[in-house]
């Protein structure tokens, strides 16, 4: 599990994202997003204005999560830390 990122190269704005499965994720983000079917409609409009080569995918962090503690809360604190490192890129985030 860790935390995702899309990004819009050509105008900086990135989505942040939460995955149980990082790179099935991202995936399935860029599948959608080339058919046109992407439920995030800002995302989708950017991608067919700009086309595939203008977004980067990453992996930005993973995580085994521990047994002992809950899964969902372990990706927020994760996501949080993230957050708050990308501050400045994230003032025009995909919402």
């Amino acid at each position: 599990m860790g935390v995702v990122a899309i990004k819009n190269e050509r105008n900086g704005r990135m989505w942040l994202g939460l995955a149980h499965n990082p790179e099935a994720t991202l995936k399935r983000h860029r599948f959608e997003l080339s058919l046109g079917s992407s439920w995030h409609k800002e995302l989708q409009s950017d991608w067919n204005e700009f086309g595939a080569e203008a977004f980067s995918f990453e992996i930005l962090d993973t995580m085994k999560p521990d047994p002992l503690k809950d899964k969902a809360e372990e990706l927020k604190e994760l996501e949080t830390l993230w957050r708050e490192k990308l501050a400045a890129e994230l003032q025009n985030e995909y919402k």
